[in-house]
């Protein structure tokens, strides 16, 4: 059985690209090297609230921020039409293997726990604030308080994908405020 805890959202579905099924993804792992690794590469759309398998049959990249998907048999557009706006979502097994220089977009880890360098729990990450000129996760505590941390990639210490969870040096003082 399918299990959403088994997989991790990386994406949105945006607009239809051409009339032969392609669709544009606004997603925040590079899925080149797996296409080429995999005989058979599924993703998972939500919908109605549940995750459906969907073979990918290509994968292109369109401009710097966006991809171009073609589904098997997902071959007009029309039927791309009807996946427009569903969340995209990937195993966690594969997500074991991607390096982390691949993760494109920090959205990847919203929902994970988030720790200070020494282990001790924060709280969880909600959302990415990016409006600005320094990149914050919005971090939700144990009080239900929202905390802005400034993302410093070299301040990240680990990211343990299985567990959802990521470490990172946290600027003196900045809890406090």
């Amino acid at each position: 059985m399918i299990e959403q805890k088994d997989f991790q959202q990386i994406g949105f579905l945006g607009k239809i690209h051409g009339v032969r099924g392609e669709i544009t993804a606004d997603l925040n792992v590079d899925l080149s090297e797996l296409i080429e690794e995999e005989d058979k590469l599924f993703l998972m759309l939500e919908i109605n609230k549940l995750l459906v398998p969907f073979r990918l049959e290509s994968y292109r990249p369109k401009g710097a921020e966006l991809s171009l998907l073609k589904f098997h048999k997902i071959d007009t557009k029309e039927k791309a039409g009807k996946l427009q706006g569903l969340r995209v979502w990937l195993s966690k097994e594969y997500l074991e293997d991607v390096s982390e220089d691949l993760i494109t977009d920090w959205r990847f880890f919203i929902d994970y726990n988030f720790f200070d360098d020494n282990g001790t729990p924060i709280g969880q990450i909600i959302d990415i604030e990016d409006s600005t000129a320094n990149i914050l996760f919005v971090v939700r505590n144990n009080c239900n308080k929202e905390i802005l941390i400034p993302i410093i990639p070299e301040n990240v210490t680990k990211v343990d994908q299985d567990n959802g969870y990521i470490y990172m040096i946290i600027p003196e003082g900045l809890l406090d405020l």
